[in-house]
């Protein structure tokens, strides 16, 4: 049973998997066509593999972080919808040459603001080898590692592509309401048409055993399906 922080409808590939989510208004349709081609699961938030990770947070043991508050995200957490997604500022856009998609700003987003939440699965870390969309979380108190991923479920934030070269935006573990939450968040001002860019870091590459591609930094230079939010 998947536990998700937003309620709304069942997914899950049997009846054993089903569980809760909320797709908003804006853009359910967009949602579901890239979930199709892109072969994953749409989700607002997080996710817990395990109920009792979600129901017993307050016992996790998260990496050094600060609050919602203190980062300035707290109210765009606690909305339902954007601005946790930032619907009315972002698209995702199909990077044909490059082979895959990336996220570009629709309005200008502004130093320090929350773009994008990264949605995914928590669940106990394995040894299945390299995941592209896997971030360390927590660990239980009994020292079991959790990671969150947003392989097989997430949002846009799956879709924000690498620039060690001055990334306008970048990953932040945050506490809101005593839950760890990931969120993207913006380095310097984007103006629209700008690719959200961040840096992966060199471990990533490492553990990849692949190099990085140089992708287009503004809209203008791709020729694209667009889905907007």
């Amino acid at each position: 049973m998947i536990t998700c922080l937003d309620t709304g409808r069942t997914f899950g590939e049997t009846a054993a998997e089903q569980a809760t989510i909320v797709y908003g208004s804006t853009g359910a349709a967009a949602q579901e066509i890239l979930s199709r081609d892109a072969g994953f699961e749409w989700v607002p938030s997080l996710a817990f593999l395990h109920e009792r990770h979600f129901r017993d947070r307050a016992l996790l043991v998260y990496p050094p972080a600060p609050t919602s508050a203190e980062l300035g995200v707290a109210e765009a957490l606690d909305a339902n919808g954007p601005p946790v997604s930032r619907a009315e500022a972002i698209e995702i856009v199909d990077l044909e040459s490059a082979g895959g998609y990336g996220v570009f700003a629709v309005e200008p987003i502004s130093i320090g603001a929350l773009v994008v939440e990264y949605a995914g699965l928590v669940a106990p870390a394995t040894d299945d080898g390299f995941d592209p969309y896997g971030l360390s979380y927590a660990e239980t108190l009994a020292g079991e590692p959790l990671r969150l991923s947003a392989r097989r479920f997430g949002n846009a934030a799956r879709f924000v592509n690498h620039t060690s070269i001055k990334p306008n935006a970048e990953i932040v573990r945050v506490v809101h309401r005593g839950l760890l939450r990931v969120v993207i968040v913006a380095r310097e001002g984007i103006a629209p048409g700008g690719q959200v860019l961040v840096d992966y870091g060199d471990a990533y590459w490492r553990a990849s055993g692949v190099a990085p591609r140089p992708l287009p930094r503004i809209l203008a230079d791709v020729g694209t399906d667009r889905y907007r939010f």
